[in-house]
């Protein structure tokens, strides 16, 4: 599970990141990021899962942004290239896009409502996530993945 959470972290970092923002090499020192909390060095098989929670369906329009976003072969614009760069050539995701995993009608969130189902970057929330419940939302959509 120690391994799942590192690599999701990373494609949840990818995803924040801008592909086209200028090439800074962060990874470089471990003031902030130590060396076993996301990979920076070698090759990394990425498994990257879009999620939906409610009754409307996955656009089409986002799912072909996705595919481009994570192309296994790379390419400009794309989050394995990004990360190439950043990491001067030390590190390479390799992304694999799973076909969205839907909650039409709950929420992969214990204890959150379909109406309420999200997580925020405050102290709240991060309490919430600290006590097990984004190990248990992870495990959710990664049983639908499989299913």
């Amino acid at each position: 599970m120690r391994l799942l959470t590192r690599v999701l972290f990373v494609a949840l970092l990818g995803i924040a990141a801008d592909a086209s923002a200028t090439p800074y090499d962060d990874l470089l020192t471990q003031d902030d990021i130590g060396p076993n909390k996301i990979p920076h060095l070698g090759t990394s098989r990425i498994l990257v899962i879009p999620s939906r929670v409610g009754t409307t369906v996955f656009p089409a329009g986002r799912w072909a942004q996705l595919a481009q976003r994570f192309a296994t072969a790379g390419g400009e614009g794309t989050f394995r290239r990004y990360w190439q760069i950043v990491s001067n050539g030390r590190y390479d995701p390799v992304p694999t896009l799973a076909k969205p995993v839907l909650f039409p009608d709950s929420c992969p969130l214990p204890g959150k409502a379909l109406s309420n189902c999200s997580i925020t970057l405050t102290p709240a929330d991060a309490v919430y996530l600290l006590n097990g419940v984004g190990a248990a939302a992870i495990t959710k959509v990664i049983e639908r993945v499989r299913d």
